[in-house]
């Protein structure tokens, strides 16, 4: 599987960059309350890429396409992504609540070698 370097690295950017907050357990919510919008390390991806989304349930909630909890198989296949990656970078985001500058920490060592081409 090819990985896209260029993408990863504008991936890696946008999570240490400070301008998405942080969600677990959708791609994308707004909250009901402060009109917040938040992203999982995902929801981000597909942020950056142009995925559109559309608003999906009550609890403010959206959609890429048609998940609003993983990203779509092509998508992943399309970045280079392995079902352990995306298993992964879930977990750290869901489970152990790693900030978005851990997770692209991660994504650089993960990628190292295709970074460095």
């Amino acid at each position: 599987m090819k990985v896209d370097a260029d993408f990863i690295r504008k991936w890696i950017d946008a999570l240490r960059s400070g301008n998405y907050k942080q969600i677990q357990r959708a791609l994308k919510r707004r909250g009901v309350i402060d009109g917040v919008v938040r992203y999982c390390c995902l929801g981000v991806a597909c942020e950056i890429a142009g995925k559109r989304s559309t608003p999906f349930d009550f609890d403010g909630t959206y959609r890429f396409g048609s998940d609003d909890l993983n990203i779509s198989s092509r998508f992943q296949k399309q970045i280079g992504l392995t079902d352990d990656d995306i298993d992964k970078l879930v977990f750290m985001n869901d489970s152990e609540y790693k900030s978005f500058k851990q997770i692209a920490a991660w994504l650089r060592r993960r990628f190292k070698k295709e970074l460095a081409a």
